[in-house]
C-alpha cells in the first residue's frame, strides 16, 4: 500500500520570516514544521504548494511579494516534503531571475517540482512512480501578479508557468478618489484601511473561463490516462478568504474533473472552504502555516487551519481517502508552529478547549461532516 499526503499553501510573509530569524541573523525554520513529522513519516510521498521564490538575497520587505532563504526549502526536506507546485501568483515576485533561482534551490535539495515548462519538460508534469501507484502531478494558475510585480510573461525564456486562463466578469465603477486610492501600493492601501478602520474585504470570486485554454490540458491528461496513471490537479484559482465557492471556480474544478483528473485540489483562498466533498474534488484546503501578525489576513475565517489530503493506493487502484486537520499557532515559547489539531486539541486544559471546540466545529461544518468528535483522522471515501 502507497500513502500519498498533498497539504496546501506555503507562504512565507514577512512576518514568519522575522520570526525564523535567529538572533547570530541566520535562519531556521525547522521547529515550525516539526511537529508534522509525526504524521508525515508514514506517507511515502509529500506534495505541497510552494508560494514564495526561493533567493540568495533580497528576501521579503513587501507585503504581497515574497522571497525567501533556502533554510526554508532546508525545513521542508526535513519535516518530508517531497514535491511542490510552483504554479501560482507568486512565482514571478521576483521574476524570472527568482523562479530559475528557485528551481536551481530546489534542484540542489533534492525536491520535486511541477506546473512548470522547459525543454527538458514541455508540460509541466511530474510523473512519480511508487510501488502501488503511477502518479501524475500537474499545477496551473490563473494569475502571476502582474499587476504587483509588473512581470510579463515571456515565450522566450527557459522556463514558463502553466496558466488557466480566465475571463472577468466583473464591471467596477470607480470614483476618482477610488482610482487613486488603487494606484497606491498595496501595502499603503492596508495601512490606510487600518486607521480608518475599515474591513479588508475578501476578493471576489466572479471570473469567466476561458474553455480554450482547457483543450491542452485535455490532450495532457489524455495521453496520460492511456499510461494507466492517477492524475492529481494543483489548480491556483479562486477568491482569498472566500468562505463560499464562487461559480468560477466551481466550473475550473468541474472541467477539470470532466476531462479526466482524478482528483483536484484547488489552493489560494488561504481558508478551508466550504466543500461537499464530490468524485475526489477538493475546494480550498487552507494555507499549511500563517502568521499570526500578517496584516492582510481576514482572521475571522479561520485562516490559521488547513487540511491535510491523505491518499491511499493498492495495486494501481485508490482505496480510501482521508483528511488530517491541522493547525498554525503560537506555542508556548512564542515559537510559530503547525500541529496536526487532534494533537494540538488534546494537550489543552478544559477552558482552552472550550474556544478551540467551537472553531473547530465551524471547520467541521464546512467539510459537511455531521458530527463533532475530534478524530485524528476523517474518512471521506
Amino acid at each position: 500500500m502507497n500513502k500519498v499526503t498533498v497539504i496546501g499553501d506555503i507562504i512565507c510573509d514577512k512576518e514568519m520570516l522575522k520570526a525564523g530569524r535567529s538572533k547570530d541573523k541566520s535562519y531556521d525554520f525547522n521547529s515550525m514544521f516539526s511537529p508534522l513529522k509525526k504524521i508525515f513519516k508514514d506517507s511515502d510521498y509529500v506534495i505541497a504548494n510552494l508560494e514564495s521564490i526561493i533567493s540568495d538575497n533580497n528576501y521579503t520587505k513587501g507585503v504581497f511579494s515574497f522571497s525567501n532563504p533556502k533554510e526554508l526549502l532546508i525545513a521542508l526536506k526535513k519535516v518530508g516534503i517531497n514535491a511542490v507546485s510552483l504554479a501560482n501568483n507568486h512565482i514571478l515576485d521576483s521574476g524570472y531571475e527568482g523562479l530559475e533561482q528557485t528551481i536551481s534551490f530546489l534542484k540542489k535539495y533534492d525536491i520535486d517540482f511541477f506546473g512548470i515548462s522547459s525543454l527538458d519538460n514541455k508540460e509541466g508534469v511530474l510523473n512519480i512512480n511508487l510501488s502501488d501507484v503511477k502518479l501524475s502531478l500537474l499545477g496551473y494558475t490563473d494569475s502571476t501578479n502582474y499587476h504587483i510585480n509588473k512581470c510579463k510573461l515571456d515565450t522566450s525564456t527557459k522556463y514558463k508557468i502553466n496558466l488557466i486562463k480566465k475571463k472577468n466578469n466583473m464591471i467596477y465603477k470607480r470614483t476618482f478618489l477610488s482610482k487613486l486610492y488603487h494606484k497606491l501600493n498595496p501595502e499603503i492601501r492596508i495601512k490606510i484601511k487600518n486607521i480608518c478602520r475599515k474591513k479588508i474585504n475578501p476578493v471576489l470570486d466572479d471570473y469567466i473561463l476561458d474553455d480554450k485554454c482547457i483543450i491542452p490540458i485535455k490532450k495532457i491528461v489524455n495521453n496520460l490516462k492511456k499510461q494507466n496513471r492517477f492524475i492529481l490537479m494543483y489548480p491556483h484559482i479562486g477568491g482569498q478568504y472566500n468562505i463560499d465557492v464562487g461559480n468560477y471556480t466551481n466550473d475550473v474544478v468541474k472541467k477539470l474533473h470532466d476531462i479526466g483528473c482524478d482528483s483536484v485540489v484547488v489552493t489560494h483562498p488561504h481558508i478551508i472552504q466550504n466543500m461537499k466533498i464530490n468524485n475526489n474534488c477538493f475546494n480550498s484546503i487552507g494555507d499549511l502555516i500563517i502568521s499570526p501578525k500578517s496584516k492582510y489576513v481576514l482572521w475571522e475565517t479561520l485562516p490559521e487551519y488547513s487540511l491535510a489530503i491523505n491518499y491511499y493506493f493498492e495495486k494501481n487502484n485508490l482505496i480510501k481517502i482521508t483528511l488530517t486537520l491541522l493547525i498554525c499557532v503560537k506555542d508556548d515559547d512564542s515559537y510559530l508552529k503547525v500541529y496536526p489539531f487532534y494533537d494540538f486539541y488534546n494537550k489543552l486544559d478544559y477552558r482552552k478547549k472550550q474556544k478551540y471546540k467551537k472553531e473547530y466545529e465551524e471547520i467541521c461544518n464546512r467539510l459537511h461532516l455531521g458530527e463533532y468528535k475530534v478524530e485524528k483522522e476523517w474518512l471521506v471515501k
